[in-house]
């Protein structure tokens, strides 16, 4: 049976101070099954360990995602080498283009040392990933809880175009309308030898738009 010692971090002074170091002692202890057992007593110690294997994970996730970023630079998202990668280590290649979509996403975007891996992918979704980090930072959201806001945050967009997009629609209409009543006026009637048929017919064409144009509240 053999011994993994994980190495404790110092304290930062200028950081609140932490327990003593006595309390943050662990290790994880590797049976003959391969399974590592951990081994500690304090609840800050279990705090601790877990953290620094998130940290090993979320720094795995990301040299992961610089290994496709570059292999997709060279062949492309699409096509054989990044089925061939996807095949190798036995993993979509849709799963390895977020990888490398994320990677290349924070190259010029801060990424949030507080945040994990998963939830900088999450942000990657949304128009403006630096705004999906600060907003899963302030509200503590999961990547599950940022994802579901992200979503939300679309459907909200899509509606605001479409309500720009139907008022778009309505104003070009008054418009017509209005083009059309000048036209019935200043032509149709005031250039008709019939004075009196073109007032009567096309009064009521004129009564027609009024009506429309109430009806668009113009």
């Amino acid at each position: 049976m053999s011994k993994i010692e994980i190495p404790i971090p110092q304290n930062d002074p200028d950081e609140p101070k932490q327990p003593e170091q006595s309390d943050l002692a662990f290790e994880f202890v590797e049976g003959k099954n391969g399974l590592l057992e951990f081994k500690a007593e304090s609840t800050e110690a279990h705090i601790t360990a877990f953290r620094k294997v998130n940290e090993g994970i979320d720094d795995h996730f990301w040299s992961q995602g610089a290994i496709v970023a570059s292999l997709t630079k060279k062949h492309g998202e699409k096509g054989e080498a990044i089925d061939k990668l996807a095949e190798a280590v036995e993993l979509s290649p849709n799963h390895l283009r977020k990888l490398a979509r994320t990677w290349r996403t924070f190259q010029f975007v801060p990424r949030d040392p507080q945040l994990n891996f998963s939830i900088h992918k999450a942000a990657c979704r949304h128009p403006n990933a630096a705004e999906a980090l600060a907003v899963a930072r302030a509200q503590g959201m999961s990547h599950h809880s940022l994802n579901k806001w992200i979503s939300e945050q679309a459907l909200r967009r899509a509606d605001r175009a479409t309500r720009k997009a139907r008022s778009a629609a309505r104003s070009n209409w008054r418009d017509h309308l209005l083009h059309m009543d000048k036209v019935i006026a200043d032509d149709f009637i005031k250039n008709s030898p019939n004075q009196e048929y073109a007032r009567r017919v096309c009064g009521e064409w004129r009564t027609e738009i009024a009506d429309e144009l109430k009806q668009l509240e113009f």
